[in-house]
């Protein structure tokens, strides 16, 4: 860019030499030089750097709310949703945080991302190339290095999850938890893992390990829940799911476990009576209506039970074709 200016100045000079404004354009060039020159070196700065550990510190999935995200990190740069298959039935509010640097030579820049199960807090995603975040730091900076060593790998490990690679998700959750043995929240993620895998008993072990961890997480109350539902062990799985709901009132997750629960227990009315505080709490799940329509078919009330599947099929859900069978069956209608 020096070259270019200086090369303008000459231009400018062999033009306006025979000119009385020369020595003006010349003066103005030289301040234009100056000016340039000096910018090379400034640091551009866009943003407010999120502090991801003051997240850490201060923030509890299920149990915080949009007031303490505030709290912990100001305004978001911006308000969106997201839908992350794996975790996400339907699509949850997203908060995103944005913070650049930049000069005529390079530019860095750091996202995050704070997601929300209506108003509670249910997670973040980062990425950064801000700083170095080699796996293997120096021994000296090791002790420092180990949280966002951890982070990164449980966070790659959330990202093979949600591709549905789950070998490679545990292999990362693993090195996540040896890195920090306390980071609950890789114990929890592994054992989601482990249960899409269906490696029950591996899942109910690291959620224990959570629970020992906090108490009051509800979050993997419901996990270990889902787990005992598909052992069969569904009083385990009811107590727990209702462990959650208790600690926090709005998790709709909980109440639709525990309706899976209930619909596996044939106990059909317990079953409605959650799909509809699911529902009260978002009235856009879709595989909350498809369920309860279920349930209203195995009661025989097969008008709710289209009333359901058309609400669901209007949110877009796929209502699998067997089921549309034998309700037109059963119900005599064609929907």
């Amino acid at each position: 860019m020096k070259r270019i200016l200086l090369e303008s100045i000459i231009r400018v000079y062999q033009c306006m030499r025979a000119t009385k404004a020369f020595a003006k354009y010349l003066f103005a060039m030289v301040i234009l030089l100056a000016i340039a020159m000096s910018a090379c070196s400034i640091d551009v700065r866009m943003g407010r750097r999120p502090d991801v550990q003051e997240l850490e510190k201060n923030l509890r999935l299920q149990e915080s709310t949009s007031r303490d995200v505030l709290a912990a990190l100001g305004d978001p740069f911006g308000k969106g949703k997201a839908m992350l298959p794996g975790f996400h039935s339907t699509p949850k509010i997203m908060w995103s945080y944005y913070y650049g640097e930049a000069n005529l030579k390079d530019a860095r820049n750091m996202y995050l991302f704070v997601f929300f199960d209506q108003d509670r807090y249910d997670g973040y995603m980062w990425f950064s190339s801000l700083v170095n975040e080699s796996p293997n730091p120096p021994p000296t900076q090791q002790k420092q290095a180990e949280p966002k060593v951890a982070q990164f790998y449980n966070d790659r490990g959330v990202a093979y999850f949600s591709k549905g690679q789950y070998e490679q998700a545990i292999l990362d959750f693993n090195k996540a938890i040896e890195t920090n043995p306390s980071y609950a929240e890789a114990y929890d993620n592994r054992g989601c893992a482990y249960v899409a895998k269906g490696q029950y008993d591996h899942a109910i072990s690291d959620f224990n390990t959570v629970l020992e961890m906090n108490p009051r997480l509800a979050m993997a109350y419901s996990n270990r829940g889902t787990a005992y539902m598909n052992k069969g062990q569904y009083d385990q799985a009811i107590s727990d799911h209702t462990k959650a709901v208790e600690i926090s009132p709005q998790f709709a997750g909980a109440y639709y476990g525990r309706a899976m629960v209930f619909e596996k227990k044939n106990q059909y009315d317990q079953a409605i009576s959650d799909f509809n505080k699911v529902l009260e709490v978002d009235p856009k799940h879709a595989s909350a209506y498809y369920r309860r329509g279920r349930s209203y078919y195995f009661k025989k009330e097969y008008d709710k039970s289209w009333d359901d599947i058309k609400s669901a099929q209007d949110l877009g859900y796929k209502i699998p074709a067997e089921f549309l069978d034998d309700l037109r069956k059963a119900s005599g209608r064609e929907k």
